[in-house]
């Protein structure tokens, strides 16, 4: 697919509109950019994710939709592309409120290292101990999430079936119909009664991400290469919580832990909010309960800027701890009916 109307990208962060050459062209993801010399070619394979479109497409204000390859924006030296033209004028007239902020360095004080590694091995043993928890395969979880917007409509239901280790399936009813998404070693799916259509690589990252910040997925990553932990100061005013910033799966989380019980009391991250805003989104937990001999919290609400958010809420109903799972339930549905990955 060509993108940007078939524009030089190099010469576009630059500022300037030039048509691509047809026969000068680099194919990056689903897109195949066209330039209108081997120079700019030569710039753009030395330094590919500085002038390919962000996000691997998606829309850049509302992430979670894929964005038209030719109707984009040039901002701070990045190409974005947009899944509908309010989008685009939403996103030109405050881009910096849709984009990702750069995380804090979290520093090398060792003292604060160590006692944020205390901390998570604090959280273990609250939740039900080392042993038990690095011994998950398979969490399978069903609850229900808020109507969207606070209507009266009914609660939408949700099953999730996380194999730890990496394949997922989170299936919903919602107001059109079953919706599917299954994560597996091909990529990131999304199952309607319209069909089957695989998601961008993005997407596949987000919903990765997802998963990961699960208590019990992150409590269990502690070990693995890329996990770091560092307690931070008492918030403002004191409180009940101890705090500690983790870095994991490529995102940074706060983990805040019952000063009492040690069990985690919420969890916060950048992310968009209820308007696609970036800001921080916190899930607070409460309601544990013990499953297959680990607690883990039947209730998730999330908030964004101080009030609730319910696309980040969940009440668990049900919950168990490596059940066996039908042999085809990750398997890549076929046939597809599109493919924008």
């Amino acid at each position: 697919m060509e993108p940007l109307e078939g524009l030089d990208p190099v010469l576009l962060v630059e500022g300037r509109e030039v048509q691509g050459e047809p026969g000068i062209t680099v194919a990056r993801g689903r897109f195949r950019y066209s330039f209108a010399g081997e120079e700019t070619r030569r710039r753009f394979e030395a330094d590919p994710e500085r002038y390919e479109i962000r996000y691997g497409g998606a829309c850049a204000r509302m992430r979670s939709a894929d964005g038209n390859p030719d109707l984009f924006a040039v901002h701070d030296g990045g190409i974005y592309v947009f899944g509908s033209a309010e989008c685009w004028r939403a996103f030109r007239a405050a881009p910096t409120d849709y984009l990702d902020r750069p995380p804090a360095p979290l520093g090398d004080d060792p003292a604060a290292s160590e006692r944020g590694r205390q901390l998570i091995e604090r959280a273990v043993a609250a939740v039900g101990g080392a042993a038990v928890v690095d011994a998950v395969r398979v969490l399978l979880e069903s609850g229900t999430i808020p109507p969207p917007g606070g209507s009266e409509a009914e609660p939408i239901p949700v099953t999730l079936s996380f194999e730890l280790a990496g394949r997922a399936r989170q299936d919903a009813v919602r107001s059109f119909g079953p919706l599917s998404m299954i994560l597996n070693a091909d990529g990131l799916f999304q199952v309607t009664r319209f069909g089957v259509e695989r998601r961008l690589d993005y997407h596949r990252l987000l919903f990765e991400r997802e998963l990961a910040r699960h208590p019990l997925a992150l409590l269990a990553a502690r070990t693995g290469a890329g996990f770091r932990a560092v307690a931070l100061p008492p918030p403002a005013g004191g409180g009940t919580v101890e705090r500690v910033a983790v870095d994991t799966g490529g995102q940074r989380l706060v983990l805040a832990l019952d000063a009492g019980s040690g069990l985690p009391a919420s969890l916060a991250f950048d992310g968009q909010g209820p308007d696609w805003r970036v800001g921080e989104v916190e899930v607070v937990y409460s309601d544990y309960r013990a499953v297959d001999g680990l607690l883990l919290p039947f209730r998730r609400e999330g908030r964004y800027g101080g009030g609730p958010f319910p696309a980040r809420s969940f009440v668990v109903e049900s919950a168990r701890i490596d059940p066996e799972l039908p042999p085809d339930l990750f398997a890549p549905p076929q046939p597809e009916t599109g493919d924008s990955g």
